[in-house]
């Protein structure tokens, strides 16, 4: 995003990782293609992961020093 906006036909490569809160767990990840027609995914058990630790990389195809990550993470999914 550029001033809050998307840019338009944008497509990226990432990897975002979220980790689970127990060590049995899953992780969920995203990418690393995302594209700008990101289709949403459902995760099963969302309560299953540590939200607040969730951690991203940018790949290509920009400097990666220009790229600054940032989640809103929906208060509801807390234990």
């Amino acid at each position: 995003m550029i001033d809050n906006s998307r840019i338009p036909n944008y497509d990226f490569e990432a990897k975002i990782v979220i980790p689970p809160r127990t060590a049995t767990g899953r992780f969920v990840s995203v990418g690393p293609s995302i594209l700008y027609r990101f289709k949403s995914l459902k995760i099963p058990n969302p309560r299953s992961v540590d939200w607040s630790a969730a951690k991203g990389v940018y790949l290509t195809p920009d400097d990666p020093r220009l790229v600054r990550f940032q989640f809103l993470i929906d208060g509801s999914l807390s234990p």
